[in-house]
C-alpha cells in the first residue's frame, strides 16, 4: 500500500533484553488513493536472552527534540507504557498516522527510544532507538503539461484522487494513446472537488472534449 524502506537489522542473544528490529524505517504515503485517510504503522521489537515466563512492564520514550509530529492532529501518541507478555519474542507498537493532516511538502520525523527504567532495559545499542520517517509527496508527472489546459496547476490532491479512481498511475504513453478516456476521468475528479470546495482544489473553467 505505500513505499517503504528498512535498514538492516542486527542479531543478538545475550542478556535478557529487548530492542527494535530496525534502526529506522521511511513511509512514503503520497501514490495512496486520496481517500486512504488513516495509516497504521508498525513498530517490532524482539526480545533478547531469553524469553520470559512473566509478564514484563518496559517503557518506550519519544525523543522531542527530533520528533516533528502533531500528536492528535498527524499522528496518535502511542502508549509508551508497555507490558511484553509472557512467552512472546516480539512485541508490536502501533502508530496510527491521520494521512489528511499531512502537509505535501514535508518529511515528518517520529524518534522512539528504549527506556531503561523498565524491567527489559534495551540490550543492543545500535537498536535501542528506532526512527520513522514519512511524507506524503507525490511530484508534478512529467505528462502534466499534455493535459493542463483541463487539469490546471498541478496538485498532487488531483492526481492522487485520479489513483483513487482508477487504482493505478499513469505514464506518458497511456495518456498519448487514451487521453479521451482519462479525461472522462479527470472530469469526475473536477465535479468531485467542485462539490467539495472546503479541499480548495481549483480547475480551469474551460470547455472539455468529452
Amino acid at each position: 500500500m505505500n513505499s517503504c524502506t528498512t535498514d538492516e537489522s542486527f542479531v543478538y542473544q545475550g542478556k535478557e533484553g529487548i530492542n527494535f528490529t530496525t534502526a529506522s524505517e521511511h513511509y512514503a504515503f503520497g501514490a495512496l488513493p486520496l481517500n486512504k485517510k488513516n495509516i497504521e504503522v508498525k513498530v517490532v521489537l524482539e526480545k533478547t536472552g531469553f524469553v520470559s515466563t512473566d509478564n514484563k512492564h518496559y517503557s518506550l520514550s519519544i525523543d522531542t527534540t527530533l520528533t516533528n509530529v502533531r500528536w492528535g492532529i498527524e499522528a496518535e501518541k502511542p502508549d509508551l507504557e508497555r507490558v511484553w507478555k509472557a512467552g512472546l519474542w516480539h512485541d508490536t507498537l502501533l502508530i496510527n498516522i491521520n494521512r489528511s493532516a499531512l502537509s505535501f511538502e514535508k518529511i515528518y520525523k517520529i524518534v522512539i527510544r528504549i527506556s531503561n527504567k523498565g524491567a527489559l532495559p534495551a540490550s543492543v545499542s545500535e537498536l535501542s532507538t528506532h526512527t520513522i520517517t514519512f511524507n506524503n509527496q507525490l511530484e508534478k508527472p512529467l505528462w502534466w503539461s499534455e493535459l493542463s489546459y483541463w487539469l490546471g496547476e498541478y496538485h498532487p490532491a488531483k492526481y492522487q484522487k485520479y489513483i483513487e479512481l482508477t487504482g493505478s498511475t499513469l505514464t506518458i504513453e497511456e495518456i498519448k494513446d487514451h487521453q479521451y478516456e482519462i479525461l472522462r476521468t479527470f472530469k469526475r475528479i473536477k465535479s468531485f472537488f467542485n462539490e467539495h470546495p472546503y479541499e480548495g482544489i481549483i480547475f480551469p473553467s474551460v470547455t472539455w472534449p468529452v
